[in-house]
């Protein structure tokens, strides 16, 4: 391979203000999408810059208003190169979740997508498959506890937002979101239902959300910071980390013949804690599982593969 890494370049929109938080993705023809938000001096905006023909095209704001300040972008693309972006906005009282669809050589407008409490919605995330379907997922609390939230978007429009989490018994929040080629999707976050925050997933096939399901029961204390990817026969993996009391440890588990697998420790040693994991899987349904852990006096990197069934 005689490729190489280019020159690093600025791709932001001005110097009023600092700039933070980019996301990128990327279609099968080279083309990318990157969204971040960026201070003006006074508020906090979000903006996109598309990288199409060699070149970056010129950072654009693509939010709602100047209301209220704008963050925490997320974009996802799909094979024709189409990308939706999502983010939270403040209206002057409350934080609403809005999206923008690029299409047809341009931004289309933002559009409030959240389910409407006053109390606020936060964290969003996008996936869209290779058709232009897409699911986005947030947390959003209805003035008792934060529950997570899911809008689709397909034939042309948003369907409505929808809960999709397991109960009131506790908050809920910090969803992810995965989807394959045929639609469906894979949804995961942390939800306390009693002593401790478990994980818990659902998944949307045949036209609807077919239940929250908890995947893993946290027993010695709290799970968190789920990941899930999945692969093109719609198998997925989803990647934690959890307290067990004395140290934090990595777990996954894996959907596949329509049941889930059981939760199983995936780092490296007991030597010192392991967090932040992310997955990622290739079509075939090998994946890669990515942490930090210690070793008891330096964190180091740590892999694991997940090949062969």
């Amino acid at each position: 391979d005689s490729g190489s890494w280019g020159t690093a370049e600025e791709i932001d929109f001005a110097d009023a203000g600092d700039a933070y938080t980019g996301q990128v993705a990327v279609d099968p023809s080279g083309n990318a999408f990157a969204v971040w938000h960026e201070s003006d001096g006074s508020i906090t905006n979000v903006y996109a810059n598309r990288y199409t023909s060699g070149a970056w095209q010129g950072a654009v704001e693509i939010d709602n208003a100047d209301a209220g300040s704008a963050y925490h972008a997320d974009v996802s693309v799909d094979s024709s190169g189409n990308a939706i972006a999502v983010w939270r906005e403040s209206d002057g009282s409350h934080d609403n979740i809005y999206a923008n669809r690029y299409t047809g050589g341009a931004w289309q407008g933002a559009e409030d997508i959240d389910y409407g409490y006053t109390g606020g919605a936060f964290s969003p995330k996008i996936a869209v498959n290779s058709s232009g379907n897409a699911f986005a997922v947030w947390h959003e609390s209805d003035g008792g506890y934060k529950n997570v939230y899911a809008n689709r978007y397909t034939g042309g429009a948003w369907q409505g937002a929808e809960e999709i989490d397991y109960a009131d018994a506790g908050d809920a929040d910090y969803p992810q979101i995965a989807v394959d080629s045929s639609g469906n999707a894979f949804a995961v976050w942390a939800e306390k239902n009693g002593s401790y925050d478990n994980i818990y997933a659902n998944r949307y096939t045949g036209g609807a959300w077919q239940g929250a399901e908890e995947i893993f029961h946290a027993d010695g204390g709290n799970a968190t910071s789920p990941r899930v990817a999945v692969d093109s026969s719609g198998n997925a993996f989803v990647v934690w980390y959890e307290y067990d009391g004395s140290r934090y440890d990595v777990y996954a588990n894996r959907y596949t013949s329509g049941a889930w697998q059981g939760a199983e420790e995936i780092d490296y040693a007991d030597a010192g804690g392991a967090q932040s994991p992310e997955v990622a899987v290739d079509p075939s349904g090998n994946a890669f599982v990515i942490w930090y852990e210690s070793d008891g006096s330096l964190y180091d990197i740590y892999v694991n593969r997940y090949t062969g069934g």
